[in-house]
């Protein structure tokens, strides 16, 4: 697991997010509280937690104050997720969270 904190510049807020990764049962959760900024369906008081099951492609969201449970479809432009398909998605691996994918291909490519 790790903590991520982003700073957005525009107006002057640091959030962060403890994201956890268990890569062996196809599940990340993140648990955050939502800025006031960020648009979010679930209201912006709450700490919240995120799971991404990608057997099912679900994610659901609870609020660790109200305690209730929301669930969506994983989309496939959330960071966690490389699509696998027109219509399938797919949790990312160890390569591709760091981008080594990429750079290994392009020094390929420069070589």
């Amino acid at each position: 697991s790790l903590r991520v904190e982003t700073v957005n510049l525009l107006n002057p807020i640091i959030s962060s997010v403890k994201e956890t990764y268990y890569f062996d049962k196809k599940l990340v959760k993140y648990e955050y509280r939502p800025q006031v900024n960020d648009l979010s369906p679930y209201g912006t008081g709450s700490d919240l937690i995120e799971v991404h099951d990608f057997h099912s492609g679900v994610a659901y969201v609870t609020d660790r104050n109200r305690g209730n449970c929301s669930s969506k479809s994983i989309e496939s432009s959330d960071f966690d997720v490389r699509t696998d398909g027109p219509t399938t998605v797919r949790l990312r691996n160890s390569k591709e969270f760091f981008y080594f994918d990429i750079a290994s291909s392009n020094c390929l490519t420069r070589a």
